[in-house]
């Protein structure tokens, strides 16, 4: 059994600064912005969490983070610098600040964690991965702590052409499963939770927002862009199985909801399949609607975002929404927060060449 103790807080522990100190560090500063935002958000939730309170070996606590696009803030200005001004050189620092590991290191070293340390990399699914990873390291007994998330910075010049390019980008906004939903918007953010074991987290009073109960993993096996509606039944379906929560529990689902035509008529084709008629006994989110797909983090911050509303017992509607699209049919909240009842929450997240990762967490 393990927790998840604080989607958001800063270290006021000994070797550890809060994030206004660590955004004047000489090391911060030399970071590329992904680096930057995963740092700041696992200053939060070590905070959140009283992690200090906690004391464990530093070679005892683990860093799992992930990412689909690593340091490209830094590769495209590197690239301008060669090719549009001419330039001999480029910043010494270029090639770590490139490296998709860099948030590994990164929190390492600004947190004296000495564990294992890496990152993963499944474009949508990547924190998500990360996730679930760092469940079996606690379930192990690999590490007594996880710091575990995802981030990303990729809104740059090139990043935002190549999605125009593949006409995945909305003309208006985002709105998923809608009437009217034209595609995505992308973001960037990091997010940062805290897993341990259960029983230890509760012995020291943490405060603990939910339990990894499980973990759901495919390959579609497919296309690279286009999603299999199979491919994500059975990710969610192993999720479930290893869950062992009863038949009748009632899930929050936190869809993965693209806003593209494709992935959401994907998504709720495997929904209606696993959950058949029972499916209207469940609510459904889309949180990227109101902040954008963060693409390697957006798994951990929509599985924070769906722990907060499992807490609160508030589920957040789907912004922009203007309509019921019948190749969408979803117990979809809209228009206004719904309170419900609801014991569990199911977190989609659906990448690119049919990468999948689904967690299923127990509200407490």
């Amino acid at each position: 059994m393990l927790s998840i103790k604080g989607p958001l807080g800063s270290v006021a522990d000994g070797d550890c600064e809060e994030p206004a100190n660590l955004v004047e560090n000489k090391t911060f500063r030399s970071l590329d912005r992904f680096c930057k935002l995963a740092i700041i958000s696992v200053a939060e939730a070590l905070t959140d969490s009283g992690f200090a309170d906690a004391h464990y070996d530093p070679a005892e606590v683990a860093i799992l983070f992930g990412s689909a696009t690593g340091g490209v803030t830094s590769m495209e200005e590197s690239y301008f610098r060669v090719f549009r001004q001419n330039s001999a050189r480029i910043h010494p620092l270029s090639i770590p600040r490139f490296m998709g590991s860099g948030p590994a290191s990164a929190i390492s070293q600004s947190f004296g964690i000495t564990g294992p340390a890496l990152c993963t990399s499944s474009a949508c699914a990547s924190s998500a991965h990360a996730i679930a990873e760092a469940a079996w390291y606690i379930r192990s007994g690999r590490a007594k702590a996880v710091i575990a998330g995802g981030t990303e910075a990729s809104l740059t010049y090139g990043g935002v052409l190549g999605w125009q390019s593949l006409g995945a980008l909305a003309r208006d906004t985002c709105r998923p499963f809608s009437i009217g939903r034209t595609g995505m918007v992308p973001a960037e953010g990091a997010a940062a939770l805290v897993l341990e074991n259960y029983d230890q987290a509760r012995e020291r009073g943490a405060q603990i927002y939910g339990e990894v109960v499980g973990c759901g993993y495919s390959s579609d096996a497919f296309h690279l862009t286009q999603p299999k509606t199979e491919g994500a039944i059975r990710a969610m379906s192993q999720a479930l199985t290893e869950s062992a929560l009863p038949s009748d529990t009632r899930f929050l689902i936190s869809t993965h909801g693209t806003g593209t035509q494709l992935n959401d008529s994907s998504e709720a084709a495997a929904l209606n399949i696993l959950f058949a008629a029972d499916l209207d006994r469940h609510l459904a989110i889309a949180t990227k609607s109101s902040h954008g797909h963060m693409i390697g983090a957006t798994g951990a911050i929509e599985l924070l975002i769906g722990l907060l509303a499992l807490k609160n017992r508030t589920a957040p509607p789907v912004c922009n929404f203007l309509g019921h699209d019948p190749a969408c049919a979803l117990p979809l909240v809209v228009g206004e927060p719904r309170e419900f009842r609801s014991a569990a929450l199911l977190s989609n997240s659906f990448a690119f060449g049919g990468l999948n990762s689904v967690l299923v967490m127990s509200g407490v």
